[in-house]
C-alpha cells in the first residue's frame, strides 16, 4: 500500500472517529466494563468448570445486582435527606431570622458612618454579588430543568449499555481473536502485549480508586466520630461516594455542611469540618499519586505529573486522561514502539 493510501484512510478514521466517538460513550464505557469484568468470568469458567454462557450470566447478575442496590441506596437516601430538610427549612428560617435581622441593623449603622465614595462602592459590590447569586440560581434551575428533560435519554443510553456489556462479556474472546486478525503474526505479539498491560492497568486503576475511597472512608469515618456528627457510618459513605464522582469531590458536601454549621451558630462542628476537608485534602494528595503509581505500573512523580498537567489541559477528566496517556505510552513501549536513544 503506497504511503499516500495509507495517509488518506488514516484521515478517514481519524474523521470517522472524531464524530462518531462523542455519540459512543455507552458503548465503549460496556467495552471497559467487559474488559475488567473478564478476569471473573474466566475464573469462574476454570473453579466451576460453568460453560462461558452461564459464567456470563452469573457475573452479568451479580455486577447488575451490586450497581441497582448501590442506585437504590443512593436513590431512597436522598430522598429521604430532602424530605427532612425540607421539613427543617422553616424552622432553620426562623431560627435565622434574628440573627440576620442583627447583622442588617449592624450593617446599616455601618454604613451610615462611611463615606459617600465607599459606600457607593459598597453598593456596587453587594449588586454584583446580588446579580451573581441571581444568575447562579438561573442556571442551578436550568440544570435542573435540562436534568429532568434528560431522564428518557439517560434511560435509553442505560439501556444501550446493559444491553452492549452482556453481548461484549459473551463475545469477548472472539472480539479479540477477530481484532489480532487485523494484524500479521508478527505484529500480533506486540499488539496482545499491549493489549494485556491496558487491561492491567485498567484493573489496576479500579483497584487503586477503591482503595483511595476506603482509606478516605476511614478517615472521614474518625473526623466524624470525634466531631459527634450523628449516623456517621452513613453520612461518611455518602461523602466517600460524591468523593468518587468526578467534579464535585468531598468538598461538595463538606463545605456547605460547614456553611450551615456557621449559620446555625454550630462553630465547632463548623471549624471541624473544614479542618476535617484540610485534613482529606492533604491526605489525598499525599497518598494519591503512590496508590496509583503503584497499581499502574508507573512511579509516583509519573502520576503526579500526568495528573497535573492533564488537569491544567483538560480540567477534573485530565486526572484520569493523563496517567491513561503514560500508561498507554508505556504499554506501546514496553512492546517495542518508541525505543529510540539520543545521539549527539
Amino acid at each position: 500500500m503506497f504511503p499516500y493510501t495509507r495517509i488518506f484512510w488514516f484521515l478517514v478514521l481519524a474523521v470517522a472517529a472524531y464524530f462518531i466517538l462523542p455519540h459512543s460513550v455507552p458503548i465503549l464505557l460496556a467495552l471497559v466494563t467487559a474488559i475488567v469484568l473478564e478476569p471473573l468470568v474466566r475464573m469462574i469458567q476454570k473453579n466451576l468448570r460453568f460453560r462461558r454462557i452461564w459464567a456470563v450470566t452469573l457475573t452479568f447478575a451479580g455486577f447488575l445486582l451490586i450497581v441497582l442496590s448501590l442506585l437504590y441506596f443512593l436513590t431512597t437516601r436522598m430522598i429521604v435527606e430532602i424530605v427532612e430538610l425540607s421539613q427543617s427549612l422553616p424552622q432553620f428560617f426562623a431560627k435565622m431570622a434574628g440573627p440576620v435581622q442583627d447583622w442588617i441593623t449592624a450593617l446599616q449603622s455601618y454604613y451610615e458612618q462611611l463615606p459617600a465614595s465607599t459606600a457607593s462602592k459598597l453598593q456596587q459590590a453587594a449588586s454584583g454579588s446580588l446579580d451573581s447569586l441571581n444568575g447562579l440560581t438561573a442556571s442551578l434551575l436550568t440544570g435542573i430543568v435540562s436534568l429532568v428533560r434528560s431522564l428518557p435519554n439517560l434511560l435509553i443510553v442505560s439501556t444501550v449499555y446493559v444491553i452492549a456489556l452482556f453481548l461484549f462479556l459473551l463475545d469477548l474472546p472472539g472480539l479479540v481473536r477477530g481484532f489480532l486478525g487485523l494484524f500479521e503474526e508478527s505484529t500480533q505479539v506486540k499488539v496482545r502485549m499491549i493489549l494485556n498491560n491496558l487491561n492491567r492497568a485498567i484493573i489496576g486503576f479500579l483497584q487503586a480508586q477503591i482503595l483511595i475511597s476506603f482509606l478516605t472512608y476511614d478517615l472521614v469515618l474518625v473526623g466524624l466520630w470525634i466531631l459527634g456528627v450523628r449516623y456517621a457510618l452513613a453520612v461518611s459513605l455518602i461523602i466517600v461516594i460524591v468523593d468518587f464522582l468526578p467534579v464535585l469531590g468531598t468538598g461538595a458536601v463538606i463545605v456547605p455542611w460547614a456553611a450551615y454549621a456557621f449559620l446555625s451558630d454550630n462553630r465547632s462542628l463548623g471549624i471541624g469540618l473544614l479542618i476535617l476537608y484540610l485534613l482529606i485534602i492533604v491526605f489525598r494528595r499525599i497518598i494519591e499519586p503512590k496508590i496509583l503509581g503503584n497499581s499502574l505500573g508507573i512511579s509516583a512523580l509519573a502520576t503526579l505529573i500526568s495528573m497535573y498537567l492533564g488537569f491544567m489541559v483538560m480540567g477534573f477528566m485530565g486526572l484520569i486522561v493523563g496517567p491513561a496517556l503514560v500508561i498507554l505510552y508505556q504499554a506501546f513501549r514496553e512492546a517495542g514502539f518508541f525505543r529510540f536513544r539520543i545521539r549527539l
